[in-house]
């Protein structure tokens, strides 16, 4: 906070003009508030039973309190016109007119009508804020300050949640598998998309192969070893070589061994060779032919159900997250 002395003398003027003005709203608010207390008839007859004296005193006033009343309008119509020159002569607004629209609560409170008379309660209010704003109080860590944010800040989240879980369930009743919005983002998003979605996923299945290869090599191998092992003992040509004596088996085994490590080293040259341009185009055209095959017409309807679910979904965790009550945790 600063002090007073730190004030630059206009800021010093606006800090006294302030508290005289705070001084006269808070005369005139206690004043309405007691007149107001006084009007009940029960309390009037008390005070003209108990005191006698002070209920002669005060009824005159009573009685034309409305008039008394102007008095302090007349003030207030006074600072407002003052702080309405200065804005102009500043020109604290786009338009000359724009003050007492902005100031909305200065210009009602100065009408002496019933309820009207508490918006200058807001007055007061808007000087603490000036009072803030120049450092000269701090009210951040008083305790009415923070109990009023609590539930401030707790209003706010519960309307906005609100509003947001009745958009969400609003754009969920439109995403279903037959809405128009899922034909849209099929036709208009995901195809405009497919350059970047195919770069995507053959950059994906690029990386796969780079990292997984290497680890899962040795499986690749017994794995091609075992088929190719089946398929030669399913060929009849095969099994009738393998019949002949004493060398029948031995010529088995070495085509079995040959055929598996040709098949296997062109494997291996493949997957070492997948950082070439042409494995990379190899790659991007499979994936440019199986990203067609998913959008073919004959798969509409499934693409479009799990475009639908997915979307449904991916919002109903939205809206789980939106009705957390991050208020609870943050006060």
């Amino acid at each position: 906070m600063k002090s007073l002395r730190e004030l630059q003398s206009r800021d010093l003027l606006y800090f006294f003009f302030d508290m005289i003005m705070m001084l006269i709203l808070l005369a005139n608010l206690s004043w309405i508030v007691f007149d107001w207390i006084y009007s009940i008839n029960a309390v009037e007859t008390f005070l003209a039973y108990n005191f006698p004296g002070f209920h002669n005193f005060y009824t005159p006033f009573h009685k034309h309190f409305f008039y008394y009343d102007l008095f302090f309008v007349g003030i207030f119509v006074t600072e407002i016109l003052i702080r309405w020159g200065i804005s102009i002569y500043k020109q604290t607004y786009h338009r000359w007119f724009f003050y007492p629209f902005v100031h909305w609560y200065d210009t009602l409170g100065c009408i002496p009508i019933g309820t009207l008379r508490f918006l200058r309660i807001i007055r007061i209010v808007s000087i603490f804020y000036r009072l803030q704003r120049l450092h000269l109080i701090d009210l951040t860590n008083s305790y009415i300050y923070k109990k009023f944010y609590k539930y401030l800040d707790a209003l706010t989240e519960e309307i906005t949640d609100r509003v947001i879980v009745k958009m969400i369930n609003g754009v969920q009743e439109h995403l279903t598998e037959e809405s128009q919005v899922i034909k849209h983002i099929n036709h208009n998003i995901i195809r405009n998309k497919k350059p970047q979605l195919t770069a995507w996923l053959s950059s994906g299945v690029q990386k796969a192969l780079q990292n997984n290869y290497p680890t899962n090599r040795k499986v690749i191998r017994d794995y091609i070893s075992s088929r190719i092992k089946e398929a030669i003992n399913k060929n009849k040509e095969m099994s009738t070589i393998g019949h002949v004596p004493v060398l029948g088996q031995k010529i088995n085994r070495n085509i079995e061994r040959i055929v598996s490590d040709l098949v296997f080293n062109v494997l291996n040259d493949c997957m070492q060779d997948i950082d070439s341009n042409r494995i990379n185009q190899v790659i991007e055209e499979l994936t440019d032919i199986i990203f067609e095959a998913v959008l073919n017409e004959d798969h509409h309807d499934d693409l479009n159900r799990v475009l639908s679910d997915t979307l449904i979904q991916s919002l109903e965790i939205v809206k789980d997250q939106v009705l957390i009550q991050q208020w609870k945790y943050k006060h």
